[in-house]
């Protein structure tokens, strides 16, 4: 329960809270690292997204699989590659020069993390049936700092109630069914909130039965104004490109809508706009 107080405290001081996707990066700083990590919370980002991966012998970094080439010349799956080898590759920069960092051992990272900076760790669900991941997260003792996030189906929730029951979780809700799932098993996992996932303003996810007693129970609801491309759409195409253009009128947008976190990839800018609504 201390995660959730500390949320409830941040929501209460702050009136939203800010989620970075994967980290500030840009120019030579790496996403997923702990030097993006830095630069988001220092560009007042409440919460760094973190993706992480499994390398072919087992071991966890942080890394967003499907960006092999773009970030390590390699034309392999992260999975098909040892940690050794990832340990000696460079991480490529924006314009594909070596930028003198490595990619993150996520046990290190965790043994890093400041008591200040709280993570969403992402793409990691296909891991939950997996004692050594749970054991990582566990072994950092950070477990007030940390939440892990999937979409929803029986399986993942399964997984998550047999070994990481105690992990605070956030559940991707793409669909009004999936809200029905997941509150089957809120007696059996440490729900801490939900991401909605939502084409258009009239998305049945959006019904304020489902959102009233989350915002009620101080549970995070988490919108995307993340711009992924013309072949993405989060949030009814509410999105950052406009929202930092138009002097943050999409992330009011978002809010009035029932958000109490956006995830974004300009946190100063966002920042500054909570800044502005607050005074």
């Amino acid at each position: 329960m201390k995660f959730q107080k500390r949320i409830k405290k941040l929501i209460e001081e702050k009136g939203f809270l800010i989620a970075t996707h994967r980290g500030l990066w840009g120019g030579n700083i790496i996403q997923n690292t702990k030097e993006s990590a830095i630069l988001a919370h220092s560009s007042g980002s409440d919460i760094v997204e973190i993706d992480v991966c499994k390398t072919k012998d087992n071991e966890y970094f942080l890394f967003h699989d499907g960006h092999e080439e773009e970030l390590l010349h390699r034309n392999i799956s992260f999975s098909e590659m040892t940690s050794n080898e990832i340990l000696k590759s460079a991480a490529y920069n924006s314009i594909g020069q070596s930028s003198g960092y490595k990619i993150n051992r996520l046990d290190e990272f965790l043994s890093w993390l400041p008591v200040d900076i709280l993570v969403n760790l992402d793409r990691c669900w296909e891991y939950f049936n997996d004692t050594e991941f749970w054991d990582v997260l566990k072994k950092s003792e950070k477990m007030e700092q940390v939440f892990v996030k999937s979409p929803v189906n029986s399986s993942v929730l399964e997984n998550l109630v047999h070994f990481g029951s105690n992990i605070p979780y956030m559940a991707i809700i793409k669909e009004e069914k999936d809200y029905e799932l997941v509150t089957q098993y809120k007696n059996s996992i440490n729900l801490i909130g939900v991401e909605v996932v939502f084409t258009d303003k009239d998305s049945s996810q959006l019904n304020n039965k489902y959102l009233k007693p989350l915002r009620e129970q101080n549970e995070l609801i988490m919108f995307n104004s993340i711009n992924l491309g013309e072949e993405h759409n989060l949030s009814a195409m509410i999105v950052d490109d406009d929202a930092i253009l138009n002097d943050g009128s999409q992330w009011y947008t978002l809010l009035k809508m029932g958000a109490n976190v956006i995830q974004t990839d300009w946190p100063h800018f966002c920042s500054d706009f909570r800044r502005r609504l607050n005074e």
